[in-house]
């Protein structure tokens, strides 16, 4: 039995111009993550099933005026799948903040494809030593 599954991206959609394909380690395994433009941080978060290409024509419309993050989150796309990964809405947030806290960003707004963001919303905003403006509502 393998520790974690590595997902190799040599099969992955080409991204964008202006849009940089980067790694980050994460508890022990590699997470994937989209960067373009510059600007306040923004965080684009992809919904159940989906992975960083859900944000495909929404990265270059928006760098104009923000440094614009998709990640793969730890189990989907081409991030990592470690063994015995904690999928709840807590270990998620957990998650998404360490990721956010590698970064380097500080301060951050963030959207989430999903029909739990207002969930996500919450326990990011209650973390100890959270710094997330918001989270940006929309019908995404």
């Amino acid at each position: 039995m393998h520790a974690e599954r590595e997902v190799s991206t040599a099969l992955a959609p080409a991204v964008g111009a202006g849009v940089e394909e980067c790694w980050m380690d994460l508890d022990g395994a590699r997470l994937r993550y989209l960067r373009a433009g510059s600007g306040p941080p923004l965080i684009l978060v992809h919904g159940l099933l989906g992975y960083s290409f859900s944000w495909r024509y929404t990265m270059p419309a928006l760098a104009p005026y923000a440094t614009v993050y998709a990640p793969d989150m730890m189990g989907a796309g081409f991030s990592d799948r470690p063994a015995g990964l904690d999928h709840s809405m807590r270990g998620t947030a957990r998650r998404l903040l360490r990721f956010i806290a590698g970064l380097g960003a500080g301060l951050v707004s963030y959207t989430h494809l999903d029909v739990y963001k207002r969930q996500l919303y919450r326990l990011l905003s209650s973390s100890p030593g959270a710094k997330c403006a918001r989270g940006v509502e929309g019908d995404t």
